[in-house]
């Protein structure tokens, strides 16, 4: 089973957007399609596997791994 997390999308209009996701505010992310995640200072960019950009988190990196791994 697929597993999500939730994180709330920081505002950068050069980053890519969800077709679906045009409020800011939370997105759900399916971790299995995560091939990385690089961190921007207090905040961090999650590459997706099939997806033409990123999403930029308004999370620090540790706090988005720690969703994924189960200790948010």
């Amino acid at each position: 089973m697929a597993k999500f997390i939730e994180v709330k999308r920081a505002e950068n209009p050069e980053v890519f957007r969800f077709e679906c996701d045009k409020e800011d505010g939370d997105i759900l992310i399916n971790v299995d399609h995560i091939v990385s995640i690089i961190p921007n200072g207090e905040t961090c960019l999650i590459m997706l596997n099939g997806y033409p950009g990123t999403v930029h988190a308004q999370h620090s990196t540790a706090w988005v791994m720690g969703l994924i791994n189960g200790k948010p």
